[in-house]
């Protein structure tokens, strides 16, 4: 007859060894449903970005003119290069969608406005780095949202070739007087180079250079 204090410690055992494996199923099972870092949308997802793809033309240029630029009162040039995330490397081939309110504050549309973009209104366009990385935006300036505190500003979408999803950075004028409230309250963003543009007048035209450093302060920006 086997011993009853040898059968509890045996099955003692066989417990113990049953748990201690399950132990690390039951982790990699958490560590699965952990979001991997490439699963996380690059600059932390942007509502409306995905509208860059509506109407957009199959040939870029890396200059673009907007509707604002003939029939707007202040003409604006926002000018510069593409840069690596180093700040020195020409980025070739990067495709910068913009747009911005009309000169009273507002996302005016027209009937060349795509119904499903209207929320963009009519002042948008798309420009495409050439191989040095320039680019050329000429468009109007845009007016701040009407009764308001969020200053003038310029929404950006960047497409780079070898990343799948797009992400945003926003522009904002050195001279509107709502941006120091602006900075105090949010700070300052500097997504994809330095948020503030400094004017300069040349006769009847703002002129803006702005350099774009590619993955500066994204999140979830992939290592190359």
């Amino acid at each position: 007859m086997i011993d009853r204090n040898l059968l509890l410690f045996v099955s003692g055992i066989i417990t113990l060894l049953t748990s201690c494996q399950a132990q690390p199923a039951s982790d990699k099972a958490n560590q699965q449903k952990a979001p991997a870092r490439s699963q996380q949308p690059v600059g932390g997802g942007c509502e409306g970005c995905e509208l860059m793809y509506v109407a957009m033309p199959n040939e870029i240029t890396p200059e673009h003119r907007s509707i604002g630029w003939t029939e707007g009162t202040q003409k604006l040039i926002v000018t510069g290069r593409v840069f690596q995330r180093d700040g020195k490397t020409p980025a070739p081939g990067v495709i910068i969608y913009y747009w911005h309110t009309d000169e009273n504050g507002l996302y005016s549309s027209n009937s060349l406005t795509p119904a499903n973009a209207r929320q963009h209104g009519k002042h948008r366009g798309w420009v495409k780095s050439d191989k040095d990385g320039n680019y050329t935006m000429k468009t109007v300036r845009p007016g701040a949202y009407p009764n308001d505190v969020i200053p003038q500003h310029i929404h950006l979408s960047i497409k780079e070739p070898d990343i799948p999803q797009e992400y945003y950075a926003d522009l904002y004028f050195e001279d509107d007087p709502l941006y120091a409230g602006h900075v105090k309250k949010y700070g300052k963003a500097d997504r994809a180079g330095n948020e503030l543009l400094r004017v300069r007048r040349e006769g009847g035209v703002q002129i803006a250079e702005h350099a774009v450093i590619l993955g500066l302060n994204i999140p979830n920006y992939p290592d190359k």
